[in-house]
């Protein structure tokens, strides 16, 4: 479904890598920030990995495979 650093980009994507339990990294100006995990959820100003958050408007979001 997803490929190795694939961005996501619209909300159907967050979607389906919480659905899937595909593994994301954390990014910003192009130096990955955390290594990330799997999402737990998302909404609309943020994205839940393990315990922690990150902003959407301030981090890219990146499957890691």
């Amino acid at each position: 479904m997803f490929i190795n650093r694939q961005l996501l980009l619209h909300e159907v994507d967050f979607d389906n890598a919480v659905f899937t339990r595909t593994p994301i990294s954390v990014w910003k100006e192009n130096q990955q920030v955390d290594f990330g995990g799997r999402m737990t959820k998302h909404d609309e100003a943020a994205v839940y990995i393990e315990g922690g958050y990150f902003l959407k408007e301030e981090f890219v979001f990146s499957v890691r495979l």
